[in-house]
């Protein structure tokens, strides 16, 4: 699955979480398996971005937080600029998280309400050992001036500010350990339009300044058209297509994909896009269909799609696709 790209700077390979899910109170009986994220597999090159998109409950967050070990795989292998992330001691696991940074959805709930915003930033240099006091204010401050806020605003309290400064906020405090990835989980997804813009445009400056990585997992495919190089098409805890960004809005291979693409708002009201309405909702992940997991909802199924799991195939140069009608070796 990782194509021809030597070197990326985050190699994953059938990555799984796995949930048990038992009947009665406590540790009753194993009921089964939540297959959260079920063998999902790509790389992210340095200093570029790959756009993570699903519907909701597809695994996405998860997927992040495996590769941060915020969650501990069921099965799988997370490899970073050759590290073996899994493997990592609770030192080695330190080191790595200056590396690996995260950005969450909510820019409210993931900052402490009783610490001023300067703290919540300086404290991880602090709490890394990189700076004394004095020195991670300054830095603080000095990344607060970059995000477009004022150096006044360090002793000020989350609350006091709107979602959109909330969030840059919390992209200030990712950047202050200078890492070489930032997970950005659904970053602005809480955010009015044209604040997203504005954070959106942000981001694509702070990688092309400082070479970061990104995974950045969304369900809005404008915004991952903008800042994405390349994208994974995650359902039912699987990745079906992947490709650059352009080639997969162009030409999309996998029906699902398809479907997301054509519930895209258009950018003139004179323009039409042909609608794809799936029947039916997403699956259980605890009992998920078999063979091709999309089958129940796929408007182009044949009888081979009820019966064998589709393989991870190379459509074109780049293009990857699990489908049956996909058209590759």
């Amino acid at each position: 699955m990782l194509g021809k790209e030597s070197e990326p700077l985050l190699s994953v390979r059938g990555l799984k979480k796995h949930f048990p899910v038992r009947k009665g109170l406590g540790a009753g009986r194993l009921k089964g398996l939540v297959k959260a994220v079920d063998g999902v597999g790509f790389h992210i090159e340095k200093a570029r971005t790959l756009g993570l998109v699903g519907e909701s409950g597809c695994g996405k967050t998860t997927v992040g937080r495996l590769i941060l070990r915020l969650l501990e795989p069921t099965e799988g292998y997370i490899f970073f600029d050759g590290l073996d992330v899994l493997t990592l001691s609770e030192s080695g696991l330190l080191k790595y998280r200056r590396q690996a940074q995260i950005i969450f959805q909510d820019p409210y709930s993931s900052l402490n309400p009783r610490m001023c915003i300067g703290k919540a930033i300086a404290e991880s240099l602090i709490s890394h050992g990189l700076m004394k006091k004095n020195e991670a204010r300054e830095r603080a401050m000095e990344l607060l001036s970059f995000m477009g806020l004022s150096s006044q605003h360090y002793y000020r309290y989350p609350h006091e500010f709107s979602g959109g400064q909330r969030q840059r906020v919390g992209i200030a405090r990712a950047l202050a350990l200078r890492p070489r990835m930032i997970v950005a989980d659904e970053p602005v997804s809480a955010l009015d339009v044209s604040i997203q813009a504005q954070i959106i445009n942000l981001m694509e400056e702070i990688r092309e300044q400082f070479g970061i990585a990104y995974l950045f997992i969304s369900h809005d495919l404008g915004v991952v058209r903008h800042i994405s190089n390349r994208v994974a098409v995650m359902y039912l805890g699987k990745i079906v297509e992947l490709a650059g960004t352009e080639a997969l809005f162009e030409n999309p291979v996998h029906p699902y994909t398809e479907a997301l693409l054509a519930a895209v708002p258009v950018s003139h009201p004179r323009l039409r896009r042909k609608r794809i309405i799936l029947s039916g909702g997403v699956p259980s992940p605890l009992n998920p269909p078999p063979g091709c997991a999309f089958h129940p909802r796929c408007p182009r199924k044949i009888d081979r799609c009820q019966e064998e799991t589709p393989e991870w195939k190379q459509v074109s140069p780049g293009h990857f696709a699990a489908c049956h009608l996909a058209i590759g070796g």
